[in-house]
């Protein structure tokens, strides 16, 4: 379509997902459509186009927020944000056994 510079995208997140969304946008003084139009921004490696202007006008974080937890790529030790109920907490991924089950240090 000739002058088109934009493009409308929908997606259907879990209640979960969402929630981390939601509280990262929140700390940030952003609506889920801004914090998430910031991530897609940085993720397709800076471009300078902006939905709205709404990049334009975010202040860069002063402190950095651990990703959300995604077993394929992080390690036992690293720091994440993990969905536990309604809530998102910090947390320390633990070093597990063949089931599943945390294993404590002694």
């Amino acid at each position: 379509m000739k002058g088109r510079n934009s493009v409308m995208v929908g997606i259907r997140l879990g209640d979960d997902v969402h929630a981390i969304i939601k509280e990262r946008a929140d700390k940030k003084g952003l609506t889920v459509a801004a914090y998430i139009t910031e991530q897609i921004m940085r993720s397709a490696n800076g471009i300078n186009h902006s939905v709205n202007n709404v990049v334009n006008t975010i202040q860069p974080d002063s402190q950095a927020t651990p990703p959300l937890y995604n077993p394929s790529i992080h390690k036992v030790g690293d720091r994440v944000l993990m969905p536990k109920g309604k809530r998102v907490v910090e947390a320390t991924v633990p070093d597990v056994d063949a089931d599943g089950a945390v294993i404590y240090e002694d």
